[in-house]
């Protein structure tokens, strides 16, 4: 019982979170200029943002077969579209599902053993974690005044003062480094003395899990052609994103750098552990439009109807995947060895 308690809440916390901080992010805003800004914008810039949305899910699929390829597995590149999109799909509707969906349905189409297909999801999710954080990084540098005074606007002058001395002072940054590599020395002699206890050998194993995916991509026979996707998925998360800035004169005059932060907080807020990212999303590319000089309202409407467009996508694409999938019938029983380059 206290299982099935659990596993509801871990579903259902998530749920609630995210609709709470929907309303708070929504309160007092008027929902007939989200309205409007879908009457008024040209269906092409849509309709550019869903190609780039489609090239980003088919550069994800074709990335996974460079790391089942290792593993003896050959699969078809549709099988493995129709699985990531059935798998964001159920990402709608249960966070954290839509991975167990991916591998689920693999299995069923190509057999290829889901616990085996699931260490590689795990790797690209690791890779796409630190793409995320060098992101966040850039971001920081290449817009750090515009962030510094967002930063007092949103906290104050102290907040600002900490930031820009922190970017002006070299020895701060030695500090922390310093004060980041002794907590982690701490920690490990911590584990060391008290991996006896059952948490800490938990949060061993998952460090390394995460280690041992990291390194699975030295299993990867053709690493150049993994490169080129990973650089292909994250160009066209940037562009998907980008292009519909054309949509309205406000933010048709932002610039690429304006691209890149909502792509990062966006992708924050996606990251977020409930259905969609809504909430999060909405509260993070909000903010970012406002770090411009947006108007809040308008920030929060644009990045509604920014949100609503991405997840129609996953809507029509994975919903299409999933009802394919349904015809396939199960095409290989068992690994297949000495397998080509993809």
């Amino acid at each position: 019982m206290k299982k099935v308690v659990r596993y509801l809440l871990s579903y259902a916390l998530p749920l609630v979170a995210g609709i709470g901080l929907l309303i708070y992010t929504f309160r007092d805003q008027d929902l007939s200029q989200v309205k409007s800004l879908f009457q008024q914008a040209p269906i092409g810039w849509i309709l550019l943002s869903f190609f780039f949305a489609f090239v980003s899910h088919w550069a994800r699929a074709y990335r996974w077969l460079y790391l089942l390829d290792p593993l003896g597995y050959r699969v078809k590149i549709s099988h493995s579209f129709m699985a990531v999109m059935t798998g964001y799909f159920a990402n709608l509707l249960l966070p954290r599902m839509g991975e167990v969906t991916r591998c689920a349905l693999l299995q069923k189409t190509d057999r290829v053993p889901a616990n085996v297909s699931f260490g590689t999801v795990i790797t690209e999710r690791i890779i796409d974690l630190f793409i995320l954080l060098g992101l966040v990084m850039l971001t920081l540098i290449m817009e750090s005044a515009r962030i510094g005074q967002f930063i007092l606007n949103l906290f104050g002058e102290k907040a600002n003062q900490w930031l820009t001395s922190l970017q002006n002072n070299v020895w701060a940054w030695v500090v922390l480094t310093a004060g980041a590599v002794g907590c982690f020395v701490l920690l490990f002699f911590i584990a060391k003395r008290y991996r006896h206890l059952a948490f800490i050998q938990k949060a061993l194993r998952l460090l390394e899990g995460l280690w041992a995916g990291v390194l699975s991509v030295r299993k990867v026979k053709n690493k150049p052609a993994f490169f080129f996707f990973t650089v292909l998925i994250w160009l066209m998360y940037y562009l998907m994103a980008y292009v519909l800035f054309f949509c309205h004169p406000q933010t048709a005059q932002l610039g690429i750098l304006a691209g890149l932060s909502i792509l990062v907080l966006g992708g924050l807020g996606i990251a977020a552990p409930v259905q969609g990212g809504i909430g999060a999303y909405h509260f993070l590319v909000m903010n970012a439009f406002m770090m411009y000089g947006l108007p809040k309202d308008f920030s929060l409407s644009f990045a509604t109807f920014m949100h609503t467009i991405q997840t129609l996508t996953v809507v029509i694409l994975g919903g299409l995947s999933f009802i394919g999938s349904l015809f396939i019938k199960s095409q290989s029983a068992a690994p297949v060895k000495n397998s080509k380059k993809v």
